[in-house]
């Protein structure tokens, strides 16, 4: 079995906690109110593996965030990975970052969360600080996957406190 997977980054900003858009993220002049995410990169991949475990992405993300808001957090949450012939649910993507101190797998190692519900990767306060986060990626893979390449969505999220 020799399972390759491809994901792709995106961010999205939401004002509220009701998933009302906020500004773009190039805030418009005169504007006053923005959440910034920035990422090292816009894609993560995973090395083909050929037995079932973890199979770890090379290098980390990187993500920062600077808010005109006072009270604000960014989550990250996954699609379910397609292929040609069956998909992986978002559970079996794990993420470990300096924030998270519990581990949803025996495998993955200490701070390791799946994906399987959004998970908060920063937050924030006092508006206009950068808050930087490192994130490492996993993906579970075991003897039921389907050969071939796997392509999903990872979404970072902000959204404003009240």
């Amino acid at each position: 079995m020799a399972l390759g997977t491809c994901l792709f980054l995106t961010t999205c900003a939401h004002a509220g906690g009701f998933g009302v858009p906020s500004e773009p993220a190039t805030r418009p002049a005169g504007s006053r109110s923005a959440i910034l995410i920035q990422l090292t990169d816009n894609a993560l991949n995973f090395p083909a593996i050929a037995v079932p475990g973890i199979a770890t992405a090379p290098a980390p993300i990187s993500v920062e965030v600077i808010s005109t808001y006072p009270s604000w957090r960014v989550v990250v949450q996954a699609s379910e990975l397609a292929g040609d012939a069956a998909t992986l649910p978002a559970g079996r993507l794990l993420v470990s970052h300096h924030l998270s101190t519990e581990s949803s797998h025996p495998l993955a190692g200490a701070g390791f969360q799946s994906l399987d519900e959004p998970r908060v990767v920063a937050y924030g306060g006092p508006a206009g600080a950068v808050v930087s986060n490192t994130l490492s990626f996993s993906l579970i893979v075991d003897w039921t996957d389907r050969p071939g390449t796997y392509v999903g969505t990872i979404q970072f999220t902000s959204l404003v406190e009240p």
